[in-house]
C-alpha cells in the first residue's frame, strides 16, 4: 500500500502526536519489551519521533489536529476495514491535513471512488500556513521546537507526492483506471493535481510504451505499402486514448501537446495521407482519420 498511517511511528508505538520526549522513551521500552526481537526498527521509530527533521516529517503525515481517542477511533476503523465508519469520522471535523493522509489510506484499502474526491479536495484545501500552524500548536504542548513555513512547504511536498502515489496505485487496481483520474483531474489544478499526473504518467508509461512501439510499427507498414488492418489500429489507438486521457487532459489545460500522444497523431495522421495520396485508398483513409478524430480530440495541435 502507497500511504499507510498504520506504519507511522507515532501509530507503531502508540503514542500521541502531544506526547513529549519522556514519554515517548517510556512507549519504545514497553514496544521493546512486548517485541525484543524488533528493538532495532523500534530504536528508529523512537528516532523519528525525536530527532527534528523525521519527527516532522512523520506529524505531517499523521493526524495532529486530532484528539488521541478520535485518531485510535480512526486507526480502528481502518484496521477493522470498516468503510462507512472512516467516512464518518472523515466528515467529522478533521483538518485538511488530518483529512487527506485519512483518505490516501482509505484509498488503498477500500473502493477509491468512495475516497478519492475526499482526497481531492482535502488537498484543495489545504493551506501551508495553518499545517504549520496545527503542528506548532501540537508542539507547544509536546515541548518539540517550532517550525517556520518553509519547513512545512517543504515536507509537503513528499506528503502530495505518496498521497498521490496511493490514489494511482488505488485507481489502477480497478477497470478504467485513466478515465478514472481523468474525471478527478478534469476542471482542476494545482500542486496536487500535477502529482496525481506525474504518479499517473510513471504508472501508465510501461504499457504506453508497448502501444506506441506496437501501434507505429503497423502505421509505417500502412503508410508504405497501404495494406494493413485499419481496424486493429483503431483498436490500439482506442486503447492509448483511454490510458493517456489524464495526460492529454492536463496538458491541454495548459494549451498544449502531450508529447507522446502529438508524435503517435502525427504518425497515424501520415499513414491517413499516404492511404489517400499514395496508394488511392480513400475509404481505409477516411476510416483511419475518423478515429484520429475520436481518438486525439483533446490535442490542440489536431
Amino acid at each position: 500500500m502507497a500511504f499507510s498511517l498504520a506504519d507511522n511511528p507515532f501509530a507503531r508505538l502508540a503514542v500521541s502526536v502531544r506526547a513529549r520526549a519522556a514519554r515517548i522513551e517510556d512507549a519504545f521500552e514497553d514496544a521493546v519489551i512486548d517485541h525484543p526481537h524488533e528493538e532495532t526498527a523500534l530504536l528508529k521509530m523512537k528516532q523519528a519521533l525525536t530527532f527534528p527533521k523525521p519527527r516532522l516529517e512523520n506529524e505531517i503525515r499523521w493526524l495532529p489536529d486530532i484528539s488521541p481517542a478520535k485518531a485510535e477511533q480512526v486507526m480502528a476503523a481502518l484496521r477493522s476495514g470498516d468503510a462507512q465508519e472512516t467516512l464518518r469520522l472523515l466528515r467529522y471535523d478533521s483538518s485538511p491535513i488530518s483529512a487527506a493522509n485519512i483518505a490516501a489510506d482509505a484509498c488503498g484499502r477500500f473502493s477509491v471512488d468512495l475516497f478519492a474526491e475526499r482526497l481531492m479536495a482535502a488537498h484543495a484545501d489545504l493551506s501551508v500556513a495553518e499545517v504549520a500552524q496545527e503542528i506548532n500548536a501540537v508542539r507547544a504542548a509536546s515541548g518539540f521546537g517550532a517550525v517556520d513555513v518553509p519547513q512545512i512547504e517543504q515536507a509537503l511536498v513528499g506528503v502530495r507526492s505518496e498521497h498521490a502515489s496511493a490514489l494511482v496505485e488505488a485507481a489502477a487496481g480497478g477497470g478504467s483506471p485513466g478515465a478514472r483520474v481523468a474525471r478527478l483531474l478534469e476542471g482542476r489544478a494545482g500542486a496536487f493535481e500535477d502529482q496525481v499526473a506525474e504518479a499517473y504518467g510513471r504508472w501508465a508509461a510501461p504499457q504506453l510504451r508497448e502501444i506506441e512501439t506496437a501501434t507505429k510499427a503497423k502505421l509505417e507498414g500502412i503508410e508504405v505499402t497501404g495494406e494493413g488492418l485499419i481496424r486493429e489500429v483503431a483498436r490500439e489507438l482506442r486503447t492509448w486514448s483511454d490510458i493517456s486521457a489524464p495526460l492529454q487532459l492536463q496538458n491541454d489545460a495548459r494549451g498544449l501537446d502531450e508529447p507522446r500522444s502529438l508524435k503517435l497523431y502525427i504518425a497515424a495522421r501520415n499513414a491517413a495521407i499516404a492511404l489517400a495520396n499514395d496508394h488511392g485508398l480513400y475509404d481505409a483513409a477516411h476510416e483511419l482519420t475518423e478515429v484520429l478524430s475520436e481518438v486525439f480530440g483533446s490535442l490542440p495541435s489536431a
